[in-house]
């Protein structure tokens, strides 16, 4: 009997120590490439100041697969209607790009990609927009909603900024367009 319990505590201390040693070699085999995915269901979908939905819930959901050298590829979808993208009720990004940093300056980050923004059947074809109230009206040339734009950002600490020039006729309007934008984001409180 003292020689199977013995027997059985020596073992178990053997299968132990192979357990330990497969989980620290599964710890060093980790994958310099990750995947994650979201979804979400908001109340309303704003874009660039715009309601996507006519102020009307949606269902959004994205993949994205990144790599430890900075490059990255997704794609991200949400209903949309028809009253903002005539004949669209889907609005498609898929995006990759590149994310770094600049070792000369501590805490420099920068981002340059590309995005296509896409509207299975939206079409600008039978439509005319109507301006503000200085009586604008234009008739955009490209006929269809999908676009194109290359971007390029900044950060630092709290502070980030990013330049966006459209590779495309802007939304069905026209080419050379583009858009800037910043933030400025500061702790509530450190922990």
């Amino acid at each position: 009997m003292r020689q199977s319990i013995l027997l059985t505590a020596v073992l178990s201390t053997l299968s132990f120590a192979q357990v330990s040693y497969a989980a620290e070699e599964a710890k060093e085999e980790k994958s310099a490439w990750a995947a994650t995915a979201n979804v979400g269901f908001v109340s309303d979908y704003y874009a660039r100041g715009i309601s996507q939905n006519w102020h009307k819930p949606a269902v959004q959901g994205g993949i994205d697969i990144t790599h430890d050298s900075g490059f990255y590829v997704g794609a991200w979808g949400s209903n949309v209607t028809p009253n903002t993208f005539p004949d669209a009720t889907a609005e498609i990004d898929i995006y990759g790009g590149y994310n770094g940093t600049i070792p000369a300056i501590e805490g420099l980050g920068w981002t340059a990609g590309l995005i296509s923004y896409l509207y299975p059947g939206g079409s600008w074809k039978k439509y005319n927009l109507a301006g503000d109230a200085a009586g604008f009206r234009q008739t955009p040339k490209g006929g269809r909603w999908d676009t194109t734009e290359v971007n390029f950002g900044l950060s630092y600490s709290y502070f980030s900024a990013r330049l966006s020039y459209t590779l495309t006729d802007w939304f069905g309007a026209e080419r050379d367009t583009g858009w800037d934008g910043s933030t400025k984001g500061l702790p509530i409180w450190n922990s």
